[in-house]
């Protein structure tokens, strides 16, 4: 039955149709600001949905219309992506509907209950600090985006610790001539106190005292902040535990105060103090951290690119390095269907030698068309620079049976596991490289805002991969490369249908190219490491959370 036939009818049931597209599954959750329901998208193969439907009334209207601006401007793995809008019929009666894609998981406010009210550190600093990444993003639009509704049950986390922040309802836009809110909304104990008072305007500071509260609703067994108590009081602190670092009772204190000025003036700031409490103490962040090998699988991860150079290789390596870097053991492989770029891309002569003098000189060639080296925790299996022609080799037989890929990651060092990154590129349609986009347990496309190179016949066989790894219950991702401002930059973003899981900058071109020609590698250039490992977190925890969930 459909929606618009229903009358005034708002209470939907499994079976039901809006707009003769999204089929309902389920209730998932119904809130002041309206019903949200888990849905099929019919005309994308059953794709999942979620509907949030917001019956509108004159008085209502004006908040919808700002929670639809709100939500068609941004665009960040971390936040929520509107795929579609449909605006009510006061003359039948039907409610404005916003359908966005499905965040998997459950609520920090779930997740919490089921683990006894209690988190440990290194858990909740990190919910915290992927909140920033999210913030830093609204806050750095223009005019800034104020959350105003950070809490437990806003905040998903999915089976490997990624964090999307949710719910838009009560946002708003920085108003520079307006002195204070006109509404005052927001959660009591997670809102910060100006969201209630006559105190002066929200800004980005008054998200920054929820995340303060949130942190310490989940070191403290659940407990709210007083109120009536700047910062971190005497109440507070009995509540939380005495083993606890005092930069963690300073941080919370700074977070609390009722004076604005007196936070972290910044999202930005507060994840560097988060990342300092992190690397003080026993545990490290998120995906250096999460998990210990016993000889458990490793998904093997692919990386094709929409055109030639729209960045394959630039991501696999990135990917591969950050992997060992961070200590999770990882294989660059680059497909012997591609032009061999990678060994004079990395000046693999140079770093051969370097492994040689480190004692890292025992490598393992996968045929004779290959060459490489030994790198802190990553193998490098590059083509040779003369070798010609196409195929797969032993490639194929050593990725096709576990086994062996089991015995070329044990033989790497120490009898643990590690993390192929094979990178496809743009040979992922030829004939000789065809098969792997099916095949991997974790698929990356990486696409540049140049869409003129995307041609119909690259974009149909992408979705029909899509949706064959879709039956099969494959990971699939897509990753936006060379980000810059432009018109059309909006367009570009959510030209997949699904937001990015990340957003890579457009390295300085001069500057690039003066570090290329130094044999130097993006991630070794520290502000660009910083950018590049910070969009890339999103892939790094898929991939580790695979890798601490499946067997062998």
């Amino acid at each position: 039955m459909d929606i618009y036939n229903r009358g005034t009818s708002w209470s939907l049931s499994a079976g039901d149709v809006i707009a003769d597209r999204y089929e309902i599954q389920a209730l998932v959750g119904r809130g002041g600001m309206g019903t949200v329901y888990a849905a099929a998208d019919l005309r994308l193969g059953g794709k999942k949905r979620a509907l949030k439907l917001l019956p509108m009334s004159i008085s209502t209207e004006k908040s919808i219309d700002a929670e639809v601006a709100v939500l068609m401007r941004i665009n960040h793995p971390r936040l929520p992506q509107i795929m579609d809008y449909l605006p009510s019929d006061h003359a039948s009666g039907s409610p404005a509907v916003l359908v966005m894609d499905f965040a998997e998981g459950e609520t920090v406010a779930a997740f919490f209950e089921r683990s006894g009210r209690r988190m440990e550190l290194h858990r909740a600093v990190d919910i915290a600090s992927q909140l920033c990444s999210a913030l830093e993003y609204l806050h750095e639009q223009d005019p800034p985006i104020i959350h105003r509704d950070i809490k437990p049950s806003n905040i998903m986390l999915d089976s490997g610790g990624f964090v999307r922040l949710i719910d838009f309802g009560i946002s708003r836009l920085v108003k520079h001539n307006q002195q204070q809110d006109t509404t005052k909304l927001g959660t009591p104990g997670f809102a910060a106190p100006e969201q209630g008072g006559s105190s002066g305007q929200t800004d980005a500071r008054s998200d920054l005292y929820s995340v303060g509260a949130l942190l310490y609703y989940m070191l403290s067994g659940g407990c709210l902040p007083n109120l009536q108590t700047s910062g971190l009081g005497t109440a507070e602190r009995r509540q939380l535990s005495s083993e606890l670092p005092d930069a963690v009772f300073d941080l919370l204190n700074r977070l609390l105060q009722h004076n604005p000025g007196m936070r972290p003036s910044s999202a930005a700031e507060l994840a560097a103090l988060l990342l300092h409490i992190a690397g003080g103490s026993d545990q490290q962040m998120p995906f250096r951290k999460q998990v210990r090998y016993e000889l458990r699988a490793v998904p093997l991860v692919g990386v094709v690119s929409m055109a030639s150079g729209s960045g394959g290789t630039y991501t696999a390596v990135n990917i591969a390095r950050l992997l060992g870097d961070s200590g999770h053991r990882a294989i660059y492989i680059e497909h012997p269907a591609l032009e061999p770029e990678a060994y004079m891309l990395l000046d693999g002569s140079r770093r051969q030698q370097e492994a040689g003098e480190r004692g890292r000189s025992v490598y393992r060639p996968l045929d004779m068309r290959y060459t490489g080296w030994v790198e802190e925790e990553c193998w490098f299996h590059t083509l040779c620079p003369d070798s010609g022609g196409s195929g797969t080799g032993r490639l194929s037989a050593v990725l096709d049976q576990p086994e062996l890929m089991k015995g070329l990651s044990l033989a790497f060092q120490a009898g643990e596991p590690c993390t192929p990154v094979l990178d496809l590129s743009s040979a992922w349609t030829e004939q000789a490289a065809s098969e792997w986009p099916g095949k991997c347990d974790i698929l990356l496309m990486v696409a540049d805002p140049c869409m003129a190179r995307w041609t119909r016949r690259r974009l149909t066989k992408w979705r029909e991969i899509c949706g064959y790894r879709s039956v099969h219950n494959r990971a699939t991702y897509w990753i936006a490369n060379k980000d810059i401002r432009f018109a059309g930059r909006s367009e570009w973003l959510s030209a997949m249908g699904e937001p990015p899981v990340a957003v890579l900058e457009h390295l300085p071109v001069q500057e690039w190219l003066e570090w290329q020609w130094k044999g130097k590698w993006a991630t070794e250039h520290r502000k660009w490491r910083t950018a590049i490992e910070s969009a890339l977190r999103p892939v790094l925890e898929r991939i580790v959370s695979y890798q601490a969930e499946t067997q062998w």
